[in-house]
């Protein structure tokens, strides 16, 4: 039967590893501080004994690739080549999203009890009507996109995604029931009339999100501007929306490619229309959020530090980094956001 590529690589992998095992057992009986010492002390110690035994010679050129199987060893299996678009890639992005799903219970958050500052602080944040609207109406859009996806491994990711936004919206509302935060009555979701446009809209509308709520979430855990507890109840939260990014620039970077040319300017053009619209459309939440007394001048009494705009979006790219370092190298990540950031930083004081 044949073999792939990458099987036979990991194969040669590991009858490598275990070659090097052997030799690394050699080495520290002849060097009892073998793994104490820097690795480039050690071969210069064993480069004089080499001198008076062939046999020790063997061991500089075996440590010596040792050395570089296990520094590179992790960045040569990630960073095997993938053709975007290609069936290797759909089983890639689509299995990641799926095995590292958490499942838990929404209704079974123990919400911790909150002082009175930290109550009014929540109360304050003009976010979560928004964010309601944005979780039932995502949860509905990504329905109907999964109903229309003929690729059965494709359509179980998506349907996945779906539920994960549906578990979104029912964490809101039961921080929102716990704390006595009202909502206004929101209208159901009604099934979008082209759901793979509005996927569209609502994968660059989280892109753009996650990269900036990332970076707040860090400042609200490392200020004490949120309660400890609070923080740790949102911190799965957070990184399901890093995942749903990475996710979904993934299956618009395999879409986009087997979709017909003829296709492909218009949803280019029509993506980047989106993504400045979900830019003004935050940018009018945060200007609200600026002008809201109460908000304001609670986060000027946690935040010691100040944070200029340029040491924000260092933050920004720092955390979205940490986020989604953790998954496989291979995977599409977002660009034009980070980008952007990326050369504001250059001029930015």
């Amino acid at each position: 039967m044949a073999t792939c590529s990458a099987c036979r690589r990991k194969g040669t992998v590991e009858r490598f590893a275990a070659a090097t095992a052997l030799v690394v057992d050699r080495a520290r009986h002849l060097r009892p501080d073998f793994g104490k010492r820097s690795k480039i002390s050690w071969l210069l110690d064993v480069g004089r004994a080499s001198m008076i035994s062939r046999q020790r010679y063997k061991y500089i050129r075996v440590s010596f690739a040792l050395i570089m199987y296990e520094s590179t060893r992790k960045q040569l299996w990630m960073t095997e080549p993938l053709v975007i678009g290609s069936n290797e890639h759909k089983e890639l992005f689509c299995r990641f999203f799926i095995d590292t799903h958490i499942k838990f219970d929404p209704a079974a958050i123990e919400w911790p009890d909150l002082d009175e500052g930290s109550l009014k602080l929540l109360h304050s944040l003009p976010v979560w009507a928004q964010a309601m609207e944005t979780e039932r109406m995502g949860t509905c859009t990504i329905q109907s996109c999964a109903a229309l996806e003929t690729d059965p491994l494709i359509r179980q990711a998506v349907t996945l995604l779906a539920g994960e936004e549906a578990r979104h919206a029912a964490i809101i509302q039961g921080l929102t029931t716990r704390y006595g935060i009202p909502l206004p009555d929101l209208p159901s979701p009604q099934p979008p009339v082209d759901a793979e446009w509005e996927f569209l809209r609502f994968g660059y509308s989280e892109c753009f999100d996650a990269f900036f709520t990332c970076a707040l979430f860090a400042i609200a855990r490392d200020s004490g501007l949120v309660p400890r507890p609070l923080v740790e109840t949102f911190e799965p939260v957070i990184q399901e929306e890093a995942r749903h990014v990475l996710f979904f620039v993934n299956w618009e970077a395999y879409h986009q490619v087997r979709s017909p040319l003829w296709q492909r300017p218009l949803r280019l053009s029509r993506g980047a229309l989106e993504r400045v619209l979900q830019a003004l459309k935050r940018l009018k939440i945060a200007l609200g959020a600026r002008t809201n007394k109460d908000f304001t001048m609670k986060a000027h009494q946690q935040i010691t530090t100040e944070i200029t705009p340029r040491r924000f979006l260092e933050l920004c790219l720092a955390e979205n980094a940490r986020r989604l370092d953790r998954y496989d190298a291979r995977l599409v990540r977002p660009r034009l956001v980070p980008t952007i950031a990326k050369a504001l930083c250059r001029v930015l004081p």
